[in-house]
């Protein structure tokens, strides 16, 4: 058995005040917290706005170089369209000097040519000159078929009896050959 001798009044009073006063400890536990959790909260908010704030100048950094890279771009644009005009026009143009070296390379010793007329327009020339025989002359024909002129065909050749020679005149197409 147990005797209390704190009178009912002083023992409510007692339990009143150690449940008040656990109240005001749980309260003031959770202000603390609250306290811990909005300095965090601030922490994380200014970390946050300095990476927010360093990839916005990044990003108009990026910017800047990307209008610079555009810029370079038009220019190796426009640069490729001029070399593909170049590579266009020098393809579709004659190498008349190595037309005219194979040409005199398949003339043979008895043949003189006197006159080379060559088109870009027709895609065709003309051979003029003089033989000591048909044979050279034929010689000559042959050779520039041989090579790949096209349409190799004699539009004259006749006898000189006061130089005992012959002159000549023969036509080719120069397709295939630039």
């Amino acid at each position: 058995m147990t005797i209390n001798l704190i009178p009912p009044k002083l023992k409510r009073q007692k339990e009143f005040n150690n449940v008040f006063s656990q109240v005001i400890f749980g309260l003031l536990v959770i202000l603390i917290m609250l306290g811990i959790m909005s300095a965090a909260i601030f922490i994380y908010n200014s970390a946050l706005t300095k990476d927010i704030s360093r990839t916005n100048e990044k990003l108009a950094e990026q910017s800047k170089r990307s209008k610079s890279f555009k810029d370079t771009e038009a220019l190796v644009k426009t640069a490729n369209q001029k070399i593909d005009k170049i590579a266009e026009v020098s393809t579709d143009r004659f190498t008349w000097s190595k037309i005219i070296i194979e040409i005199s390379n398949f003339t043979p010793k008895g043949v003189q040519i006197k006159a080379l007329d060559l088109s870009q327009d027709t895609n065709s020339g003309s051979i003029s000159g003089v033989a000591i025989s048909r044979k050279e002359i034929a010689m000559l024909k042959e050779k520039l078929e041989k090579s790949g002129y096209k349409n190799v065909t004699f539009t004259s050749s006749s006898y000189n009896q006061t130089t005992n020679d012959y002159t000549f005149s023969l036509s080719l197409s120069l397709e295939g050959k630039k």
